[in-house]
């Protein structure tokens, strides 16, 4: 499993900050699975459910405007056939 992120690309390990009066809705985050894993992901309202072979992708949501609380949360992503998950805090702001 490889874990991809995509736009916004800014921030540092987990945290990412959107800026700008109309910031995206969701800050996707990617993993990819070999070509035989099928993965599920928690919390389930922020990711899809994809078949052998697909990414699970997390649409974390991005906070509505500049000095909204943070968007603060664990992803886990584990393959189906196995028990071991990977747990990844993120933190999505958007500054004052």
């Amino acid at each position: 499993m490889k874990l991809i992120f995509d736009h916004p690309s800014d921030g540092t390990e987990l945290v990412r900050t959107v800026t700008g009066s109309s910031p995206p809705s969701t800050v996707p985050v990617r993993f990819e699975p070999s070509p035989n894993e099928q993965l599920i992901g928690q919390p389930s309202a922020w990711c899809n459910s994809p078949s052998t072979g697909q990414p699970l992708i997390f649409d974390v949501p991005v906070p509505l405007t500049a000095g909204d609380p943070d968007a603060v949360g664990t992803l886990e992503a584990r393959p189906a056939s196995g028990s071991v998950a990977v747990m990844i805090k993120i933190k999505v702001r958007h500054p004052s």
